[in-house]
């Protein structure tokens, strides 16, 4: 439970600055000891609880208390958030409910999903199939990437002892990975031709993986970078808005991911009837979208300035200098300018577009 107790020890400790109805939704707790464990951990704070079968994902959950729900606005939380600002409630409030808001969240990223699973295909396709020479730059700014499927390039570029048994089985595990929906091996064995420059050659390997029936085709509905979305650990929305928008229970993962990030978000959504969508800071100050590169929040700076911290923005904080500085590049592209000298190029961008509205 020691997520739920980080949530209920900042929520306690940091005042909302709104009137307000705590509701702890129970999900999925089939055993009634667990269910008593998690209630135990909000017994010293004044709250109602809502109890769901473990289906539909987080969202799921979202979408089932708005419809429970009597309240005008709703502000949904994850597990692992935590609270680090105070009048943190009312300040969203604040701003979701000004005229021509749709939603106010903690954090937002123009990150692609389909963008950043592409880029990280191309760094072990660069190793593993291109078998480009060993790059003390990549190990240092994707090394989060080349630990998941490139150790024998890492190894023998690096000039380190590694059995040849240790590689056979890396090698074949990356394999498994990179091509559960090839059509034999003798397809993988195939490709690439060797003859067409590498660019053109990830290219053609990139849209087979995408394409229907394939390994990755559900990340086909994935808009490329950027990708302007609210991210769902922490928003505050109107509750009736969100139900006539008439999202159903995502039955996936990935499902989930497109309500958050899809062609056909949350925030695309909103946007598209016209409807802002704000980032707020633990300052109650409120960003609108060109200008959420700009705050100190999610994946920014030092994230000094966020109002709701959660497992990824932790996970931030922890990274060596290199994965942050590739992260960064990951949610905000050439936003933040150009990367420095040393970043290696792939072949793909992260482009800022003149205009840019999210529209």
């Amino acid at each position: 439970m020691p997520p739920l107790r980080r949530f209920a020890e900042s929520y306690a400790r940091h005042r909302g600055g709104i009137d307000h109805d705590l509701v702890v939704v129970y999900k999925g707790f089939s055993q009634r000891d667990a269910l008593g464990a998690a209630r135990s951990v909000f017994s010293s704070i004044p709250h109602s609880g809502l109890e769901l079968t473990d289906a539909g994902l987080d969202i799921g959950s979202y979408l089932a208390a708005a419809a429970a729900l009597p309240h005008e606005y709703v502000c949904f939380v994850n597990t692992f958030s935590e609270i680090v600002a105070d009048d943190w409630l009312g300040n969203l409030h604040r701003f979701v409910s000004m005229q021509g808001v749709g939603i106010a969240g903690a954090t937002g990223s123009y990150e692609s999903l389909k963008s950043s699973l592409k880029l990280t295909h191309k760094v072990r396709w660069l190793c593993n199939e291109a078998r480009i020479g060993y790059d003390e730059r990549l190990v240092h700014y994707y090394d989060f990437i080349l630990e998941l499927g490139c150790r024998v390039w890492k190894a023998r570029g690096a000039g380190l002892p590694y059995s040849t048994w240790e590689a056979l089985v890396a090698g074949f595990k990356a394999l498994g990975w990179r091509y559960r929906g090839a059509a034999s091996i003798i397809e993988v064995l195939r490709s690439p031709s060797g003859r067409e420059p590498l660019d053109e050659q990830f290219e053609r390997h990139w849209n087979h993986l995408l394409a229907p029936g394939r390994f990755l085709a559900e990340y086909a509905q994935f808009p490329a970078f950027p990708n302007p979305h609210i991210r769902s650990n922490a928003f505050m929305i109107e509750r009736r808005r969100l139900l006539e928008i008439g999202f159903k229970a995502p039955d996936s993962k990935i499902a989930a991911c497109a309500f958050e990030s899809g062609a056909d978000s949350l925030s695309s959504r909103l946007r598209r009837q016209g409807l802002r969508t704000l980032v707020v800071d633990k300052h109650g100050r409120g960003h609108d979208l060109p200008e959420w590169s700009g705050s100190a929040t999610f994946r920014l700076r030092e994230q000094e300035d966020l109002l709701v911290h959660d497992k990824q923005t932790r996970s931030f904080d922890s990274m060596s200098p290199g994965t942050r500085l590739t992260h960064r590049r990951l949610s905000w592209g050439d936003y933040l300018g150009e990367p420095p000298g040393d970043f290696p190029d792939v072949g793909l961008q992260f482009p800022v577009i003149p205009g840019f509205s999210g529209t």
